[in-house]
């Protein structure tokens, strides 16, 4: 049995008021490739491409000097982060409008489901966050948790009152449609 001071997570199946919470969970999911993929077109033949481009147009097609075609470098980084960050916003979105549909997609099925993970501590949302952040950068510390159902969370309310709840992750499952065991 967990304390009210040790971290409780609950597992339950997802309500519409998560809406707003699983959208921002997939928004940072989604953003939070948005360096990767920027180190990674630096680093390849992506940034002399787009920077020899860059120069070639300013030089050639607006006749800009050299020495200050040679801009066109810094230009071409800021060009490539800015083509990365707006193509994961855009998918970012996407997924956002998709979560609006998790009623019609997982919940009118019996034979798909979708779960919410709730944590639940006297913390600030905030506090959460960067203690989440901070547990990332140090693998050498861990963080139990308690997990519950939902029943279990309600026989327990008393114990678990004063808690702020906030919504941590997401599970969604559907039946294959490919075949296999039938």
């Amino acid at each position: 049995m967990a304390s009210i001071g040790a971290p409780v997570c609950v597992v339950r199946r997802y309500k519409p008021e998560d809406t707003a919470a699983a959208q921002d969970i997939m928004t940072k999911t989604v953003m939070e490739t948005v360096s990767d993929y920027f180190w990674s077109a630096i680093f390849t033949e992506v940034l002399p491409q787009v920077a020899l481009l860059t120069i070639a147009f300013s030089y050639i097609g607006l006749g800009v000097p050299f020495y200050f075609c040679l801009l066109g470098i810094p230009t071409a980084i800021v060009i490539i982060y800015a083509v990365i960050w707006l193509a994961h916003m855009s998918k970012a979105l996407e997924v956002g409008q998709e979560m609006t549909n998790i009623p019609r997609l997982f919940l009118e099925h019996p034979d798909r489901c979708f779960w919410v993970a709730e944590v639940l501590e006297c913390s600030e949302a905030s506090e959460l966050d960067s203690f989440m952040n901070k547990m990332k950068k140090e693998h050498s510390r861990c963080v139990e948790y308690h997990f519950m159902s939902e029943e279990e969370s309600s026989a327990r309310e008393a114990e678990l009152r004063g808690t702020r709840r906030h919504v941590v992750g997401l599970l969604g499952l559907t039946k294959s449609m490919r075949g296999g065991m039938k």
